[in-house]
């Protein structure tokens, strides 16, 4: 193949972190300086340019998609096929390809990469771009072969410090990852699956490199995502690590300035509550500009808790919305409507809790279960709400305690489910 070649990144509103993420990445090799990168934001741009970019030569399609965005993607790429045949090779990648690959493949794919993306993808695109290179020989994809899928195992895992939290080359900014992986394996996260049960960290040196870029770039918000906010730094993941947490914070804030705004410990990244303490919660508010916690307490039934293996207790959540609210700060308390094993007694329990956390001050941030490749629930359809729980959500809405999109999920959790256990794409 020759170096006319273009890759068109889908780049969705839903999955623009990880796609700036993928991109920055590839900067440090000769890829770019060998492809056109095209970013089409929505379907329409797509279609606009697909005849065009189609002439100059080779073309790859790259998607990256959630299990909510099963039936859009297969609709897409099944439109795109229709129109331009195999003239061009899809990529896939995201949560639900990295947990589903052959169904992933089923959409309309031709290739799909697994887990941690940045280095595979790399190797994949080299590979499609040198005709001596050969698939098999790229780890962590999953591909058609003619009649055959061929499976080459799993990817490299990486380094954070090799990866990076943005794109200079095409301008794209957005959260500053600082550290990826789980070792809680919570029944209903994919996290572990994809990233491992170890939690690897940005060390800060090479985040404070970053930050220097970005703040002479005049970007003035700065949002850190990590699975646990407090445990960066941490060697087990479980543990918070407070003096890690304030080198990097200390140090943000020496660079970017007071003018600039730091989110930590709130969207998109969440606090576990038996890490919230008050020394944690005055080293915190010394340094950030969120106004709330993010605080992950899922039932209000310690069965739950147990059979999920969360791994705290219900009084760990009050006291941590306990100890945010002393500080000043307000709390969002994620909640999950729907597990499988919920009886009706689960059911009041966490309608108890939530009633108790939002006379604390606290709001609601009210999930459905999803049912998730790689995850227990995975072909588990969720347990229907009752209609005394379905009453008090919404008396909780009217009041301003709870908010979320645990409707449209739960709308979409029985699809999901049904797709699971059949691999059918029911339209």
């Amino acid at each position: 193949m020759n170096s006319t070649a273009t890759l068109v990144v889908y780049y969705h509103r839903n999955n623009k972190n990880s796609l700036r993420i993928l991109l920055g990445s590839l900067e440090k090799s000769d890829i770019p300086d060998r492809t056109e990168v095209v970013l089409c934001r929505n379907r329409g741009e797509l279609y606009h340019c697909f005849p065009t970019l189609l002439k100059k030569g080779p073309l790859f399609l790259l998607v990256s998609l959630t299990t909510l965005q099963i039936w859009e993607t297969y609709d897409l790429v099944q439109g795109l096929r229709e129109l331009y045949g195999d003239s061009f090779r899809a990529i896939a990648g995201g949560p639900q390809a990295s947990g589903d690959p052959r169904g992933t493949l089923k959409l309309g794919f031709d290739i799909v990469v697994r887990g941690e993306a940045e280095k595979t993808f790399e190797n994949l695109l080299r590979t499609l771009l040198d005709q001596d290179l050969k698939l098999e020989d790229v780890s962590g994809i999953v591909y058609r072969d003619g009649d055959s899928i061929c499976d080459t195992g799993p990817g490299p895992r990486i380094d954070l410090d090799e990866s990076c939290p943005y794109s200079k080359r095409y301008r794209l900014n957005g959260y500053i990852e600082i550290s990826r992986g789980c070792p809680f394996c919570c029944s209903y996260c994919q996290t572990p699956a994809i990233f491992g049960r170890k939690q690897r960290h940005r060390s800060l040196e090479n985040l404070f490199e970053h930050l220097r870029f970005l703040s002479a770039k005049g970007i003035d918000t700065y949002r850190f995502m990590t699975p646990n906010a407090l445990t960066y730094g941490s060697s087990d993941g479980r543990t918070a690590n407070h003096a890690a947490v304030e080198q990097l914070l200390a140090g943000t804030r020496a660079i970017v300035g007071s003018s600039s705004r730091i989110y930590f410990g709130s969207f998109p990244s969440e606090i576990r509550p038996e890490l919230i303490t008050p020394q944690a919660v005055r080293m915190l508010k010394k340094y950030i500009d969120n106004d709330n916690l993010v605080i992950g307490a899922q039932s209000g039934s310690q069965k739950i808790l147990d059979s999920c293996h969360r791994g705290h207790d219900l009084e760990d959540v009050r006291r941590a919305v306990a100890l945010t609210h002393e500080a000043g700060l307000k709390s969002y308390v994620d909640i999950i409507f729907g597990f499988p094993e919920e009886t009706i007694e689960d059911a009041q329990a966490t309608i108890s809790l939530m009633k108790e956390l939002a006379d604390l001050g606290a709001r609601i941030h009210a999930h459905y279960l999803l049912p998730l490749p790689q995850t227990k629930y995975e072909t588990v359809p969720p347990r229907e709400l009752d209609p005394v729980m379905i009453d008090s959500i919404k008396a909780m809405i009217v009041r301003g305690d709870l908010f979320g999109q645990w409707l449209s999920q739960k709308k979409m959790s029985q699809r999901i489910s049904d797709y699971f256990r059949t691999r059918h794409i029911a339209l």
